[in-house]
């Protein structure tokens, strides 16, 4: 591909950023002085900047708290986090989002949610920007308050509709939110009903009299507005307006059968928010919504408050429209459920995302009975507009989180009610395509805990849960629990469901792709080609399983070294798949993109690169340009163009892969990583050393940040850090993290041979920087090894011990070194016998260090002694004339009682450095004689 070459992907990260999804602003909104005094204008207060409104439910605690939000945004604040406090899952998933958005330390995505929400309150406690964040609507304070951020730059707003004294502890304000007073809730019915073009609702006393009757409760006034609005279109003005809805809410109200529950009604309000609501489903009905009206409000307060797809609304007008009893006359347009629940109060739509307020949902579910069907209404709305490939989107999100809300809602009742159990699969195989495989092994491990619970072990449903878990085991890290777990699975299933069961030849795929996944291809291929036949038979030779298998042989084919097999293995698989399933379906994509990938492999790679490209056009068009195997062949597409010649373009399209993979999945995401690390390769390939040391130093600290970090990647991270700031010119930097290598190394397997040539490296490096220390320590690890590993009649074991002793002589460790040429004299008198050269050589060294420490007696002495066997083995040889002469200094010496001068010392460290400490032409005839 030539350099003109663009890839049009989404900017890095700016500011600012949002996390959550914080409410819009409702009609007719009514500013109170008091509020503003206490909370809006709270920087005027000294020292106040974590505050926590409370008053009853509905009281505009959540609205008053969502215009502190856009002030916030007005002020242009960096961070902003509306986190919905009612679940502390709900809460800590938000303070995950925003931490992935900041990119704050250790928030990575292969972690559990937890783990990242904790980094985002060290991240908040350090940073230098501006920040709000928002807890709406705490429920158990104990479960919020440990998530509670230290202010520094920033400010922390909490409701609840709790007066705990807890909620006053580390310098938080109780601010106490009330009702309208008469003369705002009065303001607000008019202002309401004028905006919607109907003032002629608005009448005096009626008005007062119905404020006064609601209490001046915000959001009972805001459903009693809703309803008058809605009835203007089929009601007179007199059985319309205040003082109409006025008769019906006290009719209404004698006819109670419920209430909301008493912790949640600290000023009697409750029951009047539940009367308005009833009297909105009545409205509902007239609409033409009919007895379709109550369970679609009900099936839409089982899911998530922070708000679902608009699309659950088209589906929900589905059901009912199909329905024969349903269908209106032909003059009258069938209502939308959507608009009606809107324009009375009931919903709030906002775009794409509709939102049923927590407290509205709580109310319609408590005064409901319980209904399988509503709930089996409510997994089928999220499960038809539940797209193939939404893993990595925002809808992908947010349907999951409402799945979760609904698993929540629906309580022992999960496994019998149709539909939920596979909307719970889809959540959890989302999860995982989406990136974050350990929160989808948390996933599944708690639907199979359930499911054995009430189920038992061996029932379908249990059975598909541990599918799952030990599907995402291997991608979370744990490749040989997988294996082991999908073993017995495969063997479990047989008994339980049969051999020729769907999902015993399923468990079967993922055991055959798990095995490759741990190391063992021929393991892998073997049991694709086992499964085949079986496919073919059970399922047909169309089947998805079938051909996803035959996909899987081809793949196999190339791990084993045969990539031009697996080309034309898959060949035909793709023919196939694109007359069963067309060119858009994804097995079709990965098919394609695995040719094109072997096809590089097997040294074509700019036949390869130009496959790839396209094969990421079309997987961007058809599953989107975030979704990870989209952004996965655009990688390979760089790595081709690299091998082709043209890195210098690889590492354009390489970084823009990683920019975007950084904002979808997070900057701790194992693609991430991955891409750091080709990145680096290849600035290093193309002479730029420092880009590949920040690279690979990025790569590392991101491997470190794991929850459990893997050895061997860490080893191999800081080798190529260690190599690449060696080719920048920093040698203490290299030397530095080739030791942490080294130590790694250590304490993963031991000492080792293998790991030899990096302790040499490590022993130059040092050298090189004169780190006399750093030399002996290094020449001290290669002892250890050598203790282990001596060698043919100890000769490295040897080496070893006269290297560290001269290194320690070099450091002007002069005792050390009488110590370690001791040990190596000792070493050859046992190993070659006291007439070996070399055991004169250790002798010789002995007496050296033995004079430069001190021991003027001693080193004459020893001396003495080798001169003794030299004349006695080798009385002729210029050697021993050489230490005749030299046992001369140091009788001089001794007579002199001088202590060695450190010119001397440098002297002879210089000749131990060498070959030892005689001239090199005497030694050499020596050595050979």
């Amino acid at each position: 591909m030539g350099r003109d070459q663009h890839i049009h992907l989404t900017p890095p990260l700016s500011w600012p950023r949002v996390a959550g999804e914080p409410p819009g602003e409702v009609s007719a909104f009514q500013p109170r002085p008091e509020d503003d005094r206490a909370v809006l204008e709270h920087d005027r207060l000294t020292g106040v900047r974590s505050l926590v409104l409370t008053g009853p439910g509905g009281t505009g605690k959540t609205q008053l708290a969502a215009r502190w939000v856009r002030r916030a945004v007005e002020r242009r604040t960096d961070l902003i986090v509306w986190a919905d406090a009612s679940s502390a899952d709900a809460l800590v998933s938000t303070l995950a989002e925003a931490a992935r958005l900041v990119r704050a330390p250790g928030a990575e995505d292969g972690t559990d949610a937890a783990t990242a929400a904790r980094a985002l309150l060290t991240w908040l406690a350090g940073t230098d920007r501006s920040w709000l964040v928002v807890f709406d609507d705490i429920q158990e304070p104990d479960q919020v308050l440990c998530w509670w951020p230290e202010v520094g730059r920033g400010t922390v707003l909490g409701t609840t509709r709790r007066r705990d004294a807890k909620l006053t502890g580390k310098g938080r304000r109780l601010v106490q939110v009330g009702v309208f007073d008469a003369e705002r809730a009065r303001a607000y019915l008019r202002e309401r009903l004028t905006e919607a073009g109907h003032p002629n609702l608005y009448t005096e006393p009626a008005a007062a009299e119905l404020a006064d009757a609601l209490g001046g409760l915000p959001l009972a006034l805001g459903h009693a507005a809703g309803y008058m609005i809605h009835a203007a279109g089929h009601l007179s003005d007199e059985e319309n307006g205040c003082a109409a809805y006025l008769r019906r809410f006290r009719d209404r109200g004698l006819r109670l059968r419920e209430v909301l529950p008493p912790e949640g009604d600290t000023e009697d309000y409750g029951r009047l928010v539940d009367v308005t609501l009833l009297l909105g489903l009545d409205a509902a009905r007239q609409s033409g919504l009919g007895g379709y009206a109550e369970p679609t409000l009900q099936a839409v307060a089982l899911l998530d408050p922070s708000g679902h797809p608009r699309a659950v609304w088209d589906f929900l007008d589905e059901v009912r429209l199909a329905d024969p009893a349903q269908s209106p006359p032909a003059a009258d347009p069938v209502p939308s459920a959507l608009s009606v629940m809107h324009r009375l109060g009931l919903v709030t739509r906002d775009g794409e995302v509709v939102r049923m307020h927590a407290l509205t949902g709580r109310a319609v579910r408590e005064t409901m009975t319980e209904s399988d069907g509503v709930t089996v209404l409510a997994a089928g709305a999220l499960l038809a507009v539940w797209p193939a490939s939404a893993e990595a989107t925002a809808l992908g999100r947010t349907l999951r989180a409402n799945a979760a809300v609904l698993a929540e809602h629906t309580g022992a009742r999960l496994w019998t009610v149709a539909g939920v159990p596979e909307m719970l699969f889809r959540a959890g195989q989302d999860l995982g395509m989406a990136g974050h495989a350990a929160d989808a092994v948390t996933h599944w491990r708690r639907l199979l805990e359930s499911g054995e619970a009430h189920l038992g072990p061996d029932h379908r449903h249990t059975l598909r849960a541990r599918l799952g878990l030990a599907t995402w085991l291997g991608p979370a890290g744990d490749h040989r629990l997988a294996v082991t777990e999908l073993a017995a699975l495969v063997v479990r299933m047989s008994e339980a469901l049969g051999a020729d069961d769907e999902l015993t030849l399923t468990a079967r795929n993922v055991h055959a792709r798990a095995r490759g996944a741990a190391g063992d291809k021929p393991g892998a291929l073997a049991g694709f080609e086992a499964l085949l036949p079986d496919a073919e038979r059970v399922l047909s030779a169309d089947h998805e399983i079938t051909l996803s298998t035959r996909t899987s042989i081809g793949v196999w084919r190339g791990e084993n070294g045969d990539p031009w097999g697996a080309v034309a293995a898959l060949e035909p698989v793709l023919a196939r798949q694109r007359e069963v399933f067309g060119d858009d379906h994804p097995l079709t994509l990965t098919t394609l993109n695995n040719i094109a990938a072997w096809r590089g492999k097997g040294g074509d790679h700019v036949g390869a690169a130009a496959e790839l490209r396209t094969v990421a056009v079309h997987r961007a068009r058809v599953i989107g340009p975030d979704h990870p195997l989209t952004l996965t062949t655009w990688h390979s597409h760089a790595h081709n163009l690299a091998e082709s010649g043209d890195p210098g373009q690889a590492l354009v399209v390489l970084r823009e892969v990683l920019e975007n993979r950084i904002r979808v999945f997070g900057p701790d995401h194992p693609d991430v990583l991955i891409a750091h690390c080709d990145i680096g390769h290849w600035s290093g390939q193309v002479g730029d050393a420092a880009g590949a040391v920040e690279s690979f130093t990025t790569a590392l600290e991101t491997a470190l940040r794991r929850p459990r970090p893997d050895p061997l990647e860490i080893i191999g991270l800081r080798r190529q850090v260690a190599d690449w700031r060696a080719g920048a010119g920093d040698l203490a930097g290299a030397a530095t993290e080739l030791e942490r290598a080294l130590d790694d190394c250590e304490e993963l397997v031991g000492p080792h041979p293998e790991f030899l040539p990096d302790m040499l490296g490590l022993v130059g490096l040092r050298t090189e920087t004169g780190d006399a220390a750093g030399v002996v320590a290094a020449w001290e690890r290669i002892l250890r090894l050598r203790r282990l590993f001596p060698g043919p009649d100890h000769e490295d074991l040897a080496d070893a011990l006269q290297r560290v002793a001269a290194a320690r002589l070099g450091a002007g460790d002069t005792a050390g070194a009488v110590a370690g040429f001791t040990q190596h004299l000792d070493l050859l008198l046992r190993t070659r016998g006291p007439g070996d050269p070399l055991t004169h050589f250790a002798r010789n060294n002995l007496a050296e260090a033995r004079g430069l420490d001190g021991d003027i007696p001693g080193a004459v002495a020893e001396f003495e002694r080798l001169l003794a066997e030299l004349e006695r083995w080798h009385p002729d040889e210029e050697f021993t004339a050489f230490i005749r002469k030299h046992l001369g200094t140091w009788r001089a010496r001794l007579r002199d009682s001088r202590r060695p001068s450190g010119s001397l010392l440098r002297r002879v460290w210089s000749r131990l450095r060498a070959v030892g400490n005689l001239p090199r032409t005497a030694w050499s005839r020596f050595r050979a004689r």
